[in-house]
């Protein structure tokens, strides 16, 4: 647990320098390598369930954090041309897949897994870069996005002690048997009280506060429903974690599994908001 907290006290004062006072261009340069990083976890998880399959070649393992990586970074640079990026990345991971069938049903699935994989890290990722926005002097998209950040991290600390103090109901036994329901509801007022404290400590202009807290208790609910998500993906590969970069926390996608899920409500909210 004391490892846990260092780690995620170091992440969350780092990020936080990173994203408030850090150039546009180190932004996304983190955020690639995140990118990069979940990527091959997750490649490293289909590589488990497809272990024997077709599929399994280091080359293989290493085409979807490149290709994936590489449509991050393109969509960071032209977000105008979203769906034309999207389109030639499935398609090149089609004709990979393609070229390299050696077992039809294996290769339909690993397929479906690369590609679930484009959308879940590389696409979320995108979704969480589009919030900071592209310029330094953009203190209200990077506002938003640390409110975004400390929503999401409020809400995993609650749970985890409400759950601790008071969970008696489990939320999901299948996916992950110690989260409760009670703990779950514990988290979404961790999310509302992280995304206020934010408003108030940096003095900002986010919109309406009560739309805030409603967009920050969504956001806080999809980030638990991705905490679930990965557990899905994990308990599907026969893994405890990810990875192992970060001490006490895992993988990257066990950090940041909350924060993909969370970022598109986020970024709803700064279109169609502020």
């Amino acid at each position: 647990m004391l490892q846990r907290l260092i780690t995620g006290v170091i992440l969350a004062v780092g990020v936080i320098a990173l994203f408030w006072w850090g150039p546009s261009e180190g932004v996304k340069a983190f955020l690639a390598l995140f990118c990069f990083v979940g990527l091959t976890e997750y490649s490293a998880m289909g590589a488990k369930i497809y272990k024997g399959e077709n599929g399994n070649s280091f080359f293989e393992r290493l085409t979807l954090p490149v290709l994936g990586t590489g449509t991050f970074i393109a969509w960071v640079l032209s977000p105008e041309h979203t769906l034309l990026v999207l389109g030639l990345a499935f398609v090149l991971l089609g004709v990979m897949q393609t070229l390299l069938t050696q077992e039809l049903k294996a290769t339909v699935e690993k397929t479906a897994w690369n590609m679930l994989g484009l959308l879940y890290v590389a696409g979320l990722f995108a979704c969480a870069s589009a919030i900071v926005g592209e310029s330094e002097q953009q203190s209200t998209s990077r506002a938003l996005f640390i409110a975004f950040i400390a929503a999401v991290s409020a809400g995993d600390t609650l749970a985890y002690f409400a759950g601790r103090a008071f969970g008696k109901h489990p939320l999901s036994p299948k996916l992950s048997p110690k989260k409760t329901i009670e703990g779950a509801i514990g988290g979404l007022a961790g999310s509302a009280g992280g995304a206020v404290l934010v408003v108030y400590g940096l003095s900002m202009n986010l919109g309406p506060i009560h739309v805030l807290l409603v967009a920050a208790i969504v956001g806080g609910a999809t980030a638990q429903v991705g905490d679930l998500f990965e557990s899905l993906l994990k308990r599907t590969a026969g893994i405890k974690d990810s990875g192992r970069i970060l001490p006490g926390h895992g993988g990257v996608l066990d950090r940041v599994d909350g924060i993909l899920f969370g970022a598109p409500v986020f970024l709803a909210y700064q279109t169609f908001i502020l």
